[in-house]
């Protein structure tokens, strides 16, 4: 598929489009949803009814830079293996899970020393 930035993956909005551009090239293809299992099942029943194999799908339930907190997060994660592991075929592809590059973008990572000093050092800070 050509470079499109964030919008490469998809979604109940744009799967036709993106199933189509997967197919013509042979590519590998990105469910994404919101973070919730039922979702991401219909995502995927709908790229797989578009013609993709389920062998060429990577689910991606988009953990918006952990605003949902990260255990809630990773449990929603958690339950999505689990049911694959108990036989749900819609969800046994691999995930993907893209967090770093949300959490950078809180003001705790990048926020100087000098404007929030009781935070600690930027370089610390940013890595935790």
């Amino acid at each position: 598929m050509p470079n499109c930035g964030p919008h490469c993956s998809a979604t109940e909005d744009n799967y036709k489009t993106i199933c189509a551009a997967a197919l013509a090239d042979g590519h590998l293809l990105l469910s994404e949803s919101p973070l919730d299992i039922n979702i991401q099942k219909q995502v995927n029943i709908l790229v797989t009814d578009m013609g993709i194999d389920m062998a060429d799908i990577i689910l991606y339930q988009v953990t918006g830079g952990l605003g949902y907190g990260a255990e809630y997060a990773y449990s929603i994660l958690e339950r999505t293996r689990l049911a694959a592991l108990n036989g749900d075929k819609m969800l046994q592809m691999p995930m993907l899970s893209i967090v770093g590059s949300k959490a950078w973008r809180v003001k705790e990572a990048w926020q100087s020393k000098d404007e929030a000093p009781e935070w600690g050092p930027l370089e610390e800070r940013g890595i935790i």
